[in-house]
């Protein structure tokens, strides 16, 4: 009867682990496809010109600043995306963080019930 016991709580624990490699690979998933669109919105953010490639170097800022009569840092400070700023794009990186945070749990979870596994295994 132990042994009995034991094969069924191999079999059960074996489907859990599927089950929850298949919530890690879905819940990875949606958290890439929120950085994804995340991505998307910056790049839309962003103004890819002239000015900001020569800007992208000291050496570049420092040379358009003297041909513009203004200081590098003054031209440095329109450079940039400003992700806080943008509530919504806020949010997102606070939806994906705490994404990838409940996979990390689930991660840590995953390895103590592989340990488990392993015992019972040895058990059979």
């Amino acid at each position: 009867a132990f042994w009995n016991v034991v094969d069924w709580v191999s079999i059960i624990s074996g489907f859990i682990l599927v089950i929850v490699y298949m919530v890690i690979v879905l819940l990875t998933g949606n958290a890439v496809s929120q950085l994804k669109s995340i991505s998307d919105v910056e790049r839309g953010m962003a103004q890819y010109t002239t000015l900001m490639t020569e800007q992208a170097s000291p050496d570049g800022m420092i040379q358009l600043a003297a041909r513009s009569n203004t200081s590098a840092e003054d031209q440095y400070s329109g450079l940039g995306i400003r992700r806080l700023d943008n509530s919504g794009l806020r949010q997102s990186y606070a939806d994906v963080f705490s994404d990838l945070d409940t996979v990390l749990a689930i991660g840590a979870s995953y390895k103590l019930l592989l340990a488990v596994y392993c015992l019972v295994l040895t058990m059979r």
